[in-house]
């Protein structure tokens, strides 16, 4: 345990993130060693499959290098769907930079092209359990930390005075698996994401010199919505209600207990008053 704890602190709570929150991660890098199996026993009987048929007339001398368009267009083809779908063009450069790899290996190293997926797919896996382990989340009896050590140290700190409301997000696995992020709001914004949608008309129009004229509206609306990284949340965390219960019942014991030191404090104030408004009335009778 890396947190500190302040004087009257108490840990309650140490979690990590389930495997399953990072299950997208995990099945790219699995896909990658499976292929590389697959060609490794299969790819062979692939270019001989291709060398039966009346094929082999039109690809002539490429027949040999069947297994590698192959292996390649296996690769490049799933990651240029996940990269059009989520918008992250960095995947179609990763698959691009194995085939290349893989292709160097063969040419160079007399290596199978498929040599280069394994050792991404490996090394990934190893890169992504990393990368989960390296997240951790403290819930103590004053505050919620959040915390990721991954090549960087990032630190998220939330007093439990500072929280006003906590969202618990679960997707259709999560719900299956009991597993769900937990985002914690607090009244500047923390935790809060916007959501965009704009549209607009234009108009263009050409004058009698020849210069045309364009002319546009715009609109649009700004929606706020819970979102965080996973090293400021609690991110795919397991039971996660039960978790956001423990967080609620401590911040209201928290809040509860600032109510009664408010009161306390008025009520020695008061009583400071009424003593000396006493002692003011003592001594004119004196």
């Amino acid at each position: 345990m890396t947190l500190k704890l302040k004087e009257g602190e108490e840990l309650i709570q140490e979690i990590k993130p389930h495997p399953i929150a990072f299950i997208d991660l995990y099945l790219k890098f699995i896909y990658l060693v499976i292929i590389s199996i697959a060609f490794f026993i299969y790819g062979g009987k692939l270019a001989e499959l291709v060398a039966s048929t009346p094929l082999i007339e039109i690809i002539g001398q490429l027949s040999d290098y069947i297994p590698l368009i192959a292996w390649a267009a296996c690769i490049i083809i799933p990651f240029t769907i996940i990269s059009v779908l989520k918008i992250r063009w960095r995947w179609l450069l990763f698959s691009i930079l194995i085939v290349a790899l893989g292709i160097i290996m063969k040419i160079e190293l007399n290596l199978p092209e498929y040599a280069s997926s394994a050792i991404f797919g490996v090394a990934g896996l190893s890169l992504v359990n990393s990368y989960r382990n390296g997240h951790t989340y403290y819930i103590t009896n004053q505050r919620i930390v959040t915390e990721l050590k991954f090549i960087r140290h990032k630190q998220r700190e939330i007093s439990y005075s500072k929280l006003s409301e906590l969202i618990v997000v679960r997707g259709l696995i999560g719900r299956i698996f009991n597993v769900g992020t937990i985002i914690p709001i607090t009244p500047s914004g923390l935790g809060l994401g916007e959501d965009q949608a704009i549209t607009g008309v234009g108009v263009s129009e050409k004058q009698l010199a020849g210069l045309p004229i364009t002319a546009g509206i715009a609109g649009g609306k700004t929606v706020k919505v819970p979102r965080g990284r996973s090293p400021y949340v609690l991110f795919g965390v397991k039971n996660p209600m039960k978790i956001k219960e423990l967080i609620s019942k401590y911040a209201w014991e928290r809040e509860e207990a600032t109510i009664l030191k408010k009161i306390s404090e008025d009520i020695e104030k008061l009583v400071e008053k009424v003593d000396k408004s006493e002692g003011e009335l003592e001594g004119q009778e004196l």
